[in-house]
């Protein structure tokens, strides 16, 4: 029976080890690897809204409500806030703290004013922030709603055919108010012709009546509104959008 000599022996040994070692190796990498893709993939965007509400509710004109809302850093790092933007110039804001720590949390405090509006607004509050020593520019965005209630009820806006003259009745209520007056109506295209008979007078419902005349060449594309002057102080002016389909 042959005998392997020694520096065979240990050849072989020291080849078996550098491979169990290289194994190993390669596993520990492959599962640290894997860990830190886990934990990135799980891991939050950062800002988070912890806790507020932007769902306002029915609110009358000319007036404001503030809502809060808690903002937390879930991220690991420290977040820094850059600035706040405001959808529209009906929302005005205030930011307790701009730079958050981690698992710590700031207030921004929305008021927001239903000016002249109307019917259902919504608006969108963006938080900019980015995390320290990255100045990649992150977003979260904070919704608000409100049903705004007119002093006085009207329709969206007034259609008419193109190539088609015509005459249509918009009518006009009372709602938070027990009743109004019509001071002045009209048009911003010479197509359309407004009256009312009740100018002046108090009353709870009127109807102002728009001729359409389509002779004038009207641009069926063309911009038009309905002016009518009011008594009130919320709505002094109304302005509703006329609409010539094809």
């Amino acid at each position: 029976m042959c005998e392997v000599p020694n520096e065979q022996r240990l050849d072989i040994n020291n080849t078996w080890r550098w491979l169990v070692s290289t194994i190993l190796l390669l596993i520990a990498f492959v599962s640290a690897n894997l860990a830190v893709t886990i934990s990135e993939f799980d891991k939050p965007s950062g800002l988070q809204l912890q806790s507020g509400n932007g769902v306002l509710g029915a609110m009358p004109q000319n007036s404001r409500v503030t809502t809060s809302f808690t903002l937390k850093n879930t991220s690991g790092k420290v977040v820094l806030i850059h600035k706040i933007v405001s959808g529209c110039s009906c929302t005005t804001h205030k930011l307790s703290k701009p730079r958050v720590e981690y698992n710590n949390t700031t207030e921004v405090d929305v008021t927001f004013d239903s000016e002249s509006s109307h019917g259902t607004v919504s608006t969108v509050v963006e938080v900019l922030y980015f995390f320290e020593g990255d100045q990649q520019i992150h977003r979260l965005n904070l919704n608000l709603s409100a049903e705004i209630l007119p002093d006085i009820n009207r329709p969206n806006s007034i259609r008419f055919a193109c190539g088609e003259s015509t005459k249509k009745s918009v009518k006009l209520s009372a709602n938070r108010l027990a009743a109004f007056k019509v001071l002045k109506v009209q048009c911003t295209h010479q197509a359309f012709h407004a009256s009312c008979s009740l100018l002046g007078q108090e009353v709870s419902t009127v109807d102002v009546l728009i001729n359409f005349d389509d002779t004038q060449n009207v641009d069926c594309q063309a911009a038009a509104e309905l002016l009518v002057h009011t008594n009130s102080q919320n709505e002094p002016l109304i302005r509703l959008a006329i609409q010539v389909e094809q």
